[in-house]
């Protein structure tokens, strides 16, 4: 009895190898790879996964579970285990549709995602693409439409190649006031209300969030597809996240220094990008002389959040 059921199992694991081991597209392409090349590449990889055995048979009952109980795709589901650790926000089922969102792009657009520094126009219809795919709620919350991805793109390039949030912000209310004018809205209040919610809720929270878990697919991809170049997507994550600012400036509008205060303030001394917060504070306090000559408003904000106990 116990060397049947053995059997059993190990068949069943069996069938579900070529799903962990190659990549969807391997697993559907019937034109360039003949069923000999594909059983070499299976072998292989299936060799360097031996020196592990326990982990990948691990891997392969859990496949089996995902693919039969939850009718998930043909993907490994250690795909979705590894990345829901460090994004918790995502479903399973998210990264299995964004994961295969990056396998099916065409290969400029693929190519487009490798980068380690400022993406290229390209890569902005890729995450535009991805923003009304996988967080479509998200963007009907502030009124963008998400039959196509014009709108959201739009904004994208224009915050992105605009240095200034507030620039930005002066841009979208002289769009909101011509589409008032063509009867396109009937309350300019509300359209600046929504484009304030944009850049919060969308540009400096969705969008970082998407750029971590895409950064992380893309590297999947690339490590299959044995490229090797850097790909580091947190200079772009850290443009929208923090306002164009440093980060450890940025970090005091959770102190209660407004943006506007803070982007003043950076144009004023050019303050440094390699401080966390608390350095950030310190800096500020050592070279008070030096953000004087801004407005007594602006200074009040700062002289509260960087001398507390003076208050």
């Amino acid at each position: 009895m116990g060397q049947y059921r053995y059997e059993h199992i190990a068949k069943n694991i069996c069938c579900w190898f070529d799903e962990l081991l190659l990549r969807p597209g391997e697993i559907a392409d019937f034109i360039s790879s003949t069923a000999t090349e594909k059983y070499k590449l299976l072998r292989s990889r299936l060799a360097d996964n031996a020196r592990d055995l326990e982990r990948f048979l691990g891997n392969a009952l859990l496949h089996s579970v995902m693919r039969l109980r939850h009718n998930s795709q043909p993907i490994p589901a250690t795909l979705g285990v590894d990345l829901l650790k460090r994004h918790s926000s995502f479903t399973l089922e998210a990264f299995r549709a964004l994961y295969s969102y990056v396998e099916m792009l065409f290969e400029e657009s693929f190519q487009s995602t490798i980068f380690h520094w400022m993406p290229s126009g390209e890569f902005l219809n890729v995450l535009a693409e991805a923003l009304t795919r996988f967080q479509s709620g998200a963007l009907r919350r502030v009124r963008i439409p998400t039959k196509n991805s014009s709108v959201i793109h739009a904004k994208l390039t224009s915050y992105l190649y605009t240095p200034q949030y507030a620039e930005y912000f002066k841009s979208q209310i002289v769009q909101s006031k011509a589409r008032l004018e063509k009867g396109e809205v009937d309350n300019l209040s509300a359209c600046i209300n929504d484009d304030l919610k944009v850049v919060v809720n969308i540009l400096g929270h969705t969008v970082p969030k998407l750029l971590g878990i895409l950064e992380d697919v893309v590297k999947l991809h690339a490590k299959w597809r044995n490229i090797n170049a850097k790909i580091d997507y947190s200079k772009l994550r850290g443009v929208f996240e923090h306002y164009h600012l440093p980060s450890g400036l940025a970090g005091l509008e959770e102190m209660g220094v407004p943006v506007q205060t803070l982007q003043r303030l950076n144009t004023l001394m050019d303050a440094p990008h390699d401080l966390d917060v608390d350095e950030m504070a310190q800096y500020l306090r050592n070279n008070e002389d030096r953000w004087r000559g801004l407005s007594t408003v602006d200074r009040s904000f700062l002289t509260r959040t960087l001398y507390p106990s003076s208050r």
